[in-house]
């Protein structure tokens, strides 16, 4: 409903008259003063601002002004029939206000004044936002591969204009839940306002859970099945509302011996879960014709994307085996019967953005608006000590096929930047964290070692066009961000136009954890709020609100 302001009166008009007596002659008549206004202009005026016209039928000098500021008016004065024209700015404010409109006139035989009160109303109060920021945080050390070193996880819910507001600080003192200490991991799937987990700890359950800033509640939980999972080791894919698709190695493999490829499917009914199906992917019988016996040593988790189009679930993982071929495999999977429909195995890349924890707590791959799949990979740089010094890459899996685009590389105009985290923007911008301790200083070679740790002020942020293969790092006024800690954080959250950025840095040179703002349509970033010193910055989550 458009708000306005209104005359309280419609139309109004006076008549006044004087007599006076001329002492040369009564021949001579005396000319009554007249004065009257109206308007025919509709009196509903769009809150934006805009005209109202008044017309002035008179015999007299006459004078317009008003006591706000808000109002132009046009002419301010004159004399006999007119039309007034008043303007109202725009009201910014979510309060109404009033100005008083004074008319004053002076003629042979009367003078006087009369007045219109304007109301204007205030704008339209902005709908209560339906979500928030959580910001995850670890006491001792950043999370990884191992969490031995962390005290505390700690969540910290935030509200959108608080986020965004640069003298706000997020502080962990007295508010937010430590899900360390109920038996949490910060590894979870994120839907609709809840956190889900898969064998928390040493349990064997689904588990749906509320957490805020008074602390972690548990909504349902579910006994898995025979379809048993490690703890943070498994991917998912959401396949409808409330339905989703695990898949993982077997809680009883030792480690480095993943030999079966479990998945289960599960619908959340809200304080409930029903288990709908559970097995074993049959990924030795299906890679036959790729290695000699199949594959039978797998990735822990691997990764799981949804292809609404065709009902299929992209499933990517890789051979730990000691005789395995380069690159890695991607399935496609028929979400209805979890049979597997075709296996390809992509050696241009040597292996995932991440194979452990699957996107629990780090996004490795997105969609694009033709759901077209990007998936996040690495190749080890030549003559480097390990393996995991890497450069990035892209690879895609166009809508409807069932193998790789082997016409796209992403990422292939640089030959260093290990890709650590991608969060579409859309139109084609991509938001990549990366990991590269050469280029921030840390290494005095591309190859050499040093700086590669996780506690390491290596990694960066940068924008990357999906099409031109153009990259660019991310500066604030015209100065690079300050270098982050981290390799398996997720700090970014694109929601609305804007992508959410967060820094991890060295505090030790006078920088604290800060949030940015990037604006996708115009490219400009923004400065918002400051986390509490000591804490080290390790999620970024956009969160529906709980009604």
């Amino acid at each position: 409903m458009m708000k306005k302001f209104k005359f309280l009166a419609m139309a109004f008009s006076c008549l006044l008259a004087g007599t006076m007596f001329n002492s040369c002659s009564d021949d001579d008549p005396v000319e009554q003063t007249t004065f009257s206004m109206s308007t025919s202009t509709p009196t509903d005026i769009e809150a934006a601002g805009g005209p109202l016209t008044v017309d002035i039928k008179s015999n007299a000098d006459w004078t317009v002004r008003s006591d706000a500021d808000w109002l132009t008016i046009s002419p301010t004065f004159g004399n006999g029939n007119a039309t007034v024209t008043i303007t109202a700015s725009e009201n910014t404010g979510y309060e109404s206000r009033t100005a008083q409109v004074t008319f004053s006139y002076t003629g042979q035989t009367a003078s006087g004044t009369t007045s219109l009160t304007l109301t204007q109303a205030g704008k339209e109060k902005p709908a209560a936002p339906t979500y928030h920021f959580d910001l995850l945080a670890s006491v001792g050390a950043t999370t990884g591969m191992s969490s031995t070193g962390v005290t505390s996880y700690l969540i910290r819910s935030v509200e959108p204009n608080d986020l965004v507001n640069p003298n706000y600080s997020v502080s962990y003192t007295g508010i937010g839940a430590d899900i360390k200490s109920a038996e949490l991991e910060s590894e979870a799937v994120i839907y609709k306002g809840y956190y889900y987990e898969v064998a928390p700890k040493s349990n064997s359950w689904y588990g749906k859970y509320l957490i805020n800033n008074e602390g972690a509640t548990t909504v349902a939980r579910f006994e898995m099945g025979s379809s048993v999972f490690q703890t943070r080791k498994y991917a998912h894919a959401i396949i409808a509302e409330n339905e989703f698709v695990f898949i993982g190695s077997d809680k009883a493999s030792s480690k480095g011996s993943q030999n079966n490829i479990l998945w289960a499917k599960v619908k959340d009914n809200g304080a409930s879960f029903t288990l709908e199906g559970e097995g074993v992917l049959d990924l030795t019988s299906a890679t036959k014709e790729l290695k000699e016996g199949g594959i039978v040593s797998f990735s822990t988790s691997g990764l799981a994307k949804y292809r609404s189009s065709d009902n299929t679930i992209i499933y990517c993982f890789t051979d730990k085996a000691t005789d395995a071929a380069p690159g890695i495999y991607i399935a496609f999977i028929d979400a209805a019967t979890m049979e597997i429909k075709n296996v390809v195995n992509e050696t241009r890349v040597d292996e995932m953005a991440g194979t452990a924890f699957g996107e629990l707590q780090q996004d490795k791959m997105f969609m694009d608006e033709n759901e077209n799949l990007y998936i996040a990979c690495g190749n080890q740089i030549p003559d480097t000590e390990k393996s995991t010094q890497q450069y990035g890459r892209l690879i895609r899996v166009n809508k409807g096929e069932f193998d790789t685009d082997k016409n796209y590389l992403g990422y292939d105009k640089y030959d260093s930047g290990k890709i650590l985290t991608v969060d579409y923007m859309g139109n084609n911008k991509v938001m990549l964290y990366i990991q590269d301790p050469y280029y921030c200083g840390l290494a005095s070679t591309p190859t050499e070692y040093k700086g590669w740790g996780q506690n390491e002020f290596n990694s960066y942020y940068a924008v990357y066009d999906i099409t031109t293969g153009e990259c660019t790092e991310l500066k604030y006024d015209g100065k690079p961000l300050p270098y982050s800690c981290g390799s398996f954080t997720d700090r970014v959250s694109y929601y609305n136009g804007k992508c959410y950025v967060g820094t991890c840095p060295d505090e030790t040179t006078g920088n604290l954890p800060t949030i940015y703002i990037y604006d996708v349509e115009t490219g400009s970033l923004t400065k918002g709020a400051t986390l509490a010193s000591g804490f080290y910055f390790d999620r970024l989550s956009v969160v529906d609100n709980v009604k």
